[in-house]
C-alpha cells in the first residue's frame, strides 16, 4: 500500500513539474519554428503567398538557372495569303500578340499585310533542380519595319515575358503606368496587391540580335524606365523606352 501510495505521489510530481516546464518548452518550439519560418522566406527572399504562383517561380528559377539546351533556330517565311483572320488559324505567338492588343498593350498588330515575312524562333530551357522551363524567343520581321516584334514566350504557361518593339505600336504612348499594369493583368499577376510605380533615368546601350538571322533591334541609348515592383513577389516590370522603340521586361528585382 505504502509503495502503491509512492507511486501515486511520485506521479502527481511529475505531473506539476511538467504544468511548469511545459509552457518554456512550448514557447522555445515556437520560437524555433518562427526563426526557421524567417530564415525560409530570407532565403527565398520572396513571400510565401506569391510562391505559389507559377509565372513568379518560374522566373526566379529561370533567371537563376542555367540553360541546358539551346535549339538550332528554326526560320520560315511568311505569306499574307497563308495568315488569316481566324484566331484559330493563327499560331501561339501571333495569338499572344493579338492579346497583347486586346489587353491595351499594343496597338497596329496586323498578320495581313501586302508584305511577305520572316519568323525565327530559338528554344531554350533551363533546369533548376528536378524543374526544367522552355523559354521561345521570336523574332517577326517584315518588309514593313514597324510591325517588326521581337519576344520570349514562356512555354507552360504560353505568355509573352519580353517584347521590343516599334514605337508606333504602343498603345497609350503617355500613359506608361496604365501599360505596366494591363501587362500585369496580361500575365494574370494583378492577384500580387504590392506593386509600386517608379521612374529611372537611364544611359545605357545594347543589341538585341538573332544568332542567325541578322535580324536586329538597335535599342540605341534608353532614356526612360518605367518600373512596377513587387517587394512580396521580388519581381519587377518594366517598360523600356528608346528613341525607335519599346521593350517590356519581366524580370527578378534584383
Amino acid at each position: 500500500m505504502k509503495i502503491k501510495n509512492g507511486i501515486i505521489v511520485i506521479f502527481v510530481c511529475i505531473i506539476v513539474l511538467s504544468s511548469f516546464k511545459l509552457p518554456e518548452v512550448l514557447l522555445k518550439m515556437e520560437n524555433n519554428n518562427f526563426e526557421a519560418a524567417i530564415f525560409s522566406k530570407d532565403k527565398n527572399n520572396i513571400d510565401i503567398e506569391t510562391q505559389n504562383i507559377y509565372l513568379v517561380k518560374a522566373i526566379h528559377e529561370i533567371e537563376s538557372g542555367k540553360s541546358i539546351e539551346i535549339s538550332k533556330p528554326e526560320e520560315k517565311l511568311l505569306f499574307e495569303k497563308l495568315v488569316l483572320n481566324n484566331m484559330e488559324t493563327k499560331s501561339n505567338y501571333e495569338q499572344e500578340l493579338c492579346k497583347l492588343q486586346e489587353c491595351k498593350i499594343l496597338k497596329n498588330v496586323d498578320f495581313n499585310q501586302d508584305s511577305n515575312g520572316v519568323v525565327s524562333i530559338l528554344k531554350t530551357e533551363y533546369k533548376v533542380e528536378d524543374n526544367i522551363y522552355e523559354v521561345n524567343h521570336i523574332i517577326l520581321k517584315y518588309e514593313n519595319e514597324k510591325n517588326n516584334y521581337v519576344f520570349n514566350i514562356e512555354s507552360k504557361t504560353g505568355k509573352i515575358i519580353y517584347i521590343a518593339f516599334n514605337k508606333e505600336n504602343i498603345y497609350a504612348e503617355n500613359n506608361q503606368k496604365e501599360i505596366l499594369n494591363n501587362f500585369i493583368n496580361y500575365l494574370n499577376l494583378h492577384v500580387i496587391d504590392d506593386w509600386e510605380y517608379k521612374t529611372d533615368d537611364l544611359n545605357s546601350k545594347y543589341m538585341i540580335k538573332s544568332a542567325k538571322t541578322d535580324i536586329a533591334i538597335d535599342t540605341n541609348t534608353i532614356s526612360k524606365k518605367y518600373i512596377m515592383r513587387s517587394e512580396k513577389a521580388n519581381i519587377s516590370i518594366a517598360l523600356e523606352e528608346t528613341p525607335e522603340n519599346y521593350m517590356i521586361t519581366f524580370h527578378t528585382s534584383n
